[in-house]
């Protein structure tokens, strides 16, 4: 997730957006006819279907925000600037914060495969997941949907699993998805 009212992220406004651009709080409408009402801001698929899936933050250290910021963050705000001022951010929520993926991996991949379909449909140009799992809870239906992200031109960027483990580390080990690290300043493990 993302502080969807961070005000130097540049966000993706949909068609379910307010007409100055505001966050539909109260009866939002599903003016794109995708079953998402109010999706103005991107989605969060670890919620109950509800009103408002707003794709909030929910991590103590605030990765989403801290990310999309990198990429993103708007030039001449006084902090500091991202990547480039031309691109927008589409949250979309698929894992809560502690969630424990070895008992609940049917509803996780679940969850990730319709975060990935929602971005497909929303024409997204590259699709960032911050996260990984061991081969254990890996699925076909995750490797599907990476594959049809990579079929319409997005690149799939994943996390490396930055722990030092010589493990397979999902998604990163799939054909088509571009796998990032990191390591110490002293470059140990």
């Amino acid at each position: 997730g993302v502080d969807i009212s961070h005000p130097d992220i540049n966000f993706y406004e949909g068609e379910d957006c307010l007409s100055d651009g505001g966050i539909p709080i109260v009866d939002p409408e599903d003016k794109d006819g995708n079953g998402k009402a109010g999706d103005c801001r991107g989605w969060d698929f670890t919620k109950k279907r509800g009103r408002l899936n707003m794709p909030e933050d929910d991590a103590r250290n605030g990765h989403g925000t801290h990310i999309s910021g990198i990429i993103s963050a708007k030039k001449g705000n006084g902090g500091l600037a991202g990547l480039s001022n031309r691109i927008k951010i589409l949250p979309v929520k698929v894992i809560k914060r502690n969630e424990n993926l070895v008992g609940s991996a049917i509803s996780f991949t679940d969850q990730i495969a319709k975060g990935i379909e929602y971005a497909i449909e929303k024409n997204a140009d590259v699709i960032n997941m911050s996260y990984g799992w061991a081969s254990t809870i890996d699925s076909e239906i995750i490797r599907e949907h990476i594959k049809l992200a990579n079929e319409k031109g997005i690149f799939v960027v994943s996390a490396a699993g930055n722990d030092g483990n010589n493990l397979d580390f999902y998604p990163c080990n799939h054909i088509g998805v571009i796998c990032v690290g990191s390591n110490s300043p002293l470059q140990e493990d």
